[in-house]
């Protein structure tokens, strides 16, 4: 593969990740030569994230003196995705300069006021994210700028950053942008805001605990994560301020594994536990929440298909008492054994599911979790069925809806991202505003409830283990 750097030229010492989305955790890493050449020999086949860094000499000497961060990492990166056959070489080219480029800029602010960190990314509605992705760094004035490549539909994300990759404030826009030589774009940010402290289990506040804030209802399907998503630590008096919140209803999360399986083997210091629900209006700030973190213990999931052999692979689901997802994003998963610990929870009572590329498990009975236990449960996962949906408006053009499917429990299947969901992001398939893929889902009867320019559409629907469902929902 070769890679180039903004100035059109071969980029040479930059650092080159190559890994499986089915193994998020695993990858080759190299750096490229003189000629900004780096080659991966003996990879298996199969379809590979290829992502290109900075200098790999500076990040080192920013490693070693502790002041790499989040900032340095996301502002070189560049990423495709390439098809690996087996006794072929494939070719990769990185950076190279877009075929139909449109200059865009902007100032990101907040209540008035410019946003001094983070990223705005442009991926390209009806394109795969890898092939479309365009990053720009946020300046300390909230300027930003970056090319696009061709006009269309563009989901905008704004990512405020942390110190680390454990801190980010997420907001998504939809925009379109003409073909045009340039383009000024400002985003202003919602001013919803819920702020509080968290307590650990003596009472004492809690430096430096995970927090996250998860939305509920239904998912607007021209968003990648809902509109929203917040991971976020404490200050080192246990407070926080989450701002940038849209109108809706949230969940605030406290302590629990660290998110996408950077946690060490030791597991968490706490167990994860939520605020109610807060239903929050726009641009209102809801203040003195107060989450108090208690002593965590774990599950032991094994998971095996109908003639009892165990399932690798298989993405672990968690729901609280309330039906709500522990997480939105597991990256817990089953090793070849079939077996997964999901640790951090809170004492009290839980249901389990588990999903793998094709296999799909109903949700557990209730299991019960107690301080410094482990408990055990076995889940069967037999063939499921991927909905596939699309939407149209009441003159039959497809267009974007909020879409919520609901199982027989009226638990909604929609807002859960597993190992092989996160592999289809981040492949070739394209990302379509109109569309929404769901599953698998084990066999069952389900609800499907759409809104379609604020009008909803409501359809019901039995699965019964067959691969794949095709259903349109239009507006009348």
């Amino acid at each position: 593969m070769e890679v180039f750097g903004e100035d059109g030229e071969v980029s040479p010492s930059r650092m080159i990740s190559v890994n499986n989305p089915k193994t998020p955790g695993i990858s080759e890493t190299m750096v490229t030569d003189s000629q900004g050449v780096a080659e991966f020999p003996h990879l298996a086949e199969g379809n590979y994230n290829v992502v290109a860094l900075g200098n790999s000499d500076k990040m080192m000497r920013d490693l070693d003196a502790g002041t790499l961060n989040q900032a340095d990492i996301i502002k070189d990166m560049k990423m495709t995705n390439a098809e690996v056959l087996e006794g072929k070489e494939t070719r990769v080219s990185l950076g190279a300069a877009p075929a139909n480029p449109i200059a865009i800029s902007g100032r990101v602010t907040r209540g008035g006021a410019p946003v001094t960190q983070g990223f705005v990314s442009f991926s390209a509605n009806g394109k795969s994210l890898l092939d479309t992705l365009a990053l720009a760094e946020i300046k300390g004035d909230g300027q930003y700028e970056t090319t696009l490549d061709g006009e269309g539909r563009y989901r905008v994300t704004v990512q405020i950053t942390g110190g680390n990759m454990l801190e980010q404030t997420t907001t998504e826009f939809v925009r379109d942008i003409a073909q045009v030589e340039k383009v000024e774009l400002d985003l202003q940010l919602p001013e919803g805001r819920i702020s509080g402290i968290v307590l650990d289990p003596q009472g004492k506040p809690a430096p430096r605990a995970r927090l996250s804030v998860q939305a509920s209802g239904p998912t607007p399907t021209d968003t990648m994560l809902g509109g929203s998503f917040v991971e976020r630590q404490t200050d080192d008096n246990g407070e926080f301020e989450v701002s940038g919140l849209t109108e809706g209803t949230y969940t605030v999360f406290a302590g629990g594994a660290a998110p996408f399986g950077l946690g060490t083997n030791e597991g968490p210091s706490y167990g994860r536990v939520s605020s109610a629900p807060i239903r929050l209006r726009e641009n209102q700030s809801v203040e003195n929440l107060r989450l108090r973190l208690e002593t965590p213990g774990s599950i032991q999931c094994r998971v095996i298909d109908e003639a009892g052999i165990p399932v690798d692979g298989a993405s672990i689901f968690v729901r609280d008492s309330g039906g709500r997802p522990i997480e939105s994003f597991s990256l817990a998963t089953t090793q070849a054994t079939g077996q997964c610990t999901y640790r951090g929870l809170a004492p009290g009572n839980y249901t389990v599911s588990a999903r793998s590329s094709d296999l799909a498990s109903v949700e557990s009975a209730p299991i019960t979790v107690k301080e410094g236990e482990i408990s055990d449960i076995t889940l069967t996962a037999r063939a499921g069925t991927t909905l596939r949906l699309l939407f149209k408006n009441p003159d039959g053009d497809p267009t974007p809806a909020s879409l919520q499917v609901l199982n027989e429990q009226d638990l909604d299947m929609v807002r859960m991202f597993g190992a092989a969901d996160m592999a289809l992001l981040y492949s070739k398939e394209p990302f379509l505003e109109s569309e929404r893929r769901i599953g698998p889902l084990p066999p069952g009867r389900y609800r499907i409830i759409a809104i379609i320019d604020g009008k909803t559409v409501e359809k019901s629907m039995r699965l019964r283990g067959q691969e794949t469902k095709r259903l349109t929902l239009r507006a009348r």
